[in-house]
């Protein structure tokens, strides 16, 4: 990265000996990091969803708007699909009506928008631990993958689930 003048900083890590061995002026002071559009927080390692403030309030849309704020959320591990398929749903429905970037929504559209936009507002604070398993029982003793796939005429979704078995359960 050096030799690209690419100065690395702002490292975190939920773990403190791994910070060891970076000097302390290239860490991040903050407990919660922005890591792919998701809030991380170190202190207790678990993703944190909020997007409200991406949200205008409910006004007169259009497409443009639409796409912008929908766009806004980004979700690489799928864990808010129902919410993010649902405004990808409504994007196709307006795409169909031909409207132009800047014309307002049609009624309905804005109806199912505004819906979609009070529904993000049921996820803020949401949080999931990153780690899969339960690091106090140890390792699991047995690990299955579980996958799931389904489709329907306006979306398509596959889900992997990781499922670990200690000794004791």
């Amino acid at each position: 990265l050096l030799e690209a003048s690419m100065t690395p900083h702002k490292f975190a890590s939920n773990d403190q000996s791994i910070l060891k061995a970076i000097p302390k002026e290239l860490w991040s002071q903050e407990p919660t990091v922005k890591v792919l559009g998701i809030q991380w927080c170190t202190t207790n390692d678990t993703l944190l969803f909020n997007f409200t403030d991406k949200m205008e309030p409910e006004k007169t849309d259009t497409k443009r708007s639409l796409l912008q704020q929908s766009a806004s959320i980004f979700d690489p591990c799928g864990l808010i699909s129902p919410i993010t398929n649902t405004i990808k749903i409504v994007f196709q429905e307006l795409w169909l009506s031909k409207l132009s970037w800047d014309d307002k929504l049609p009624q309905g559209i804005q109806e199912k928008f505004n819906e979609w936009k009070n529904s993000i507002k049921e996820i803020n604070d949401l949080s999931k631990n990153r780690c899969f398993f339960d690091k106090s029982k140890g390792t699991p003793e047995k690990i299955e993958l579980l996958a799931f796939g389904d489709s329907s005429e306006k979306a398509y979704a596959a889900t992997i689930y990781i499922k670990g078995t200690y000794k004791d359960t």
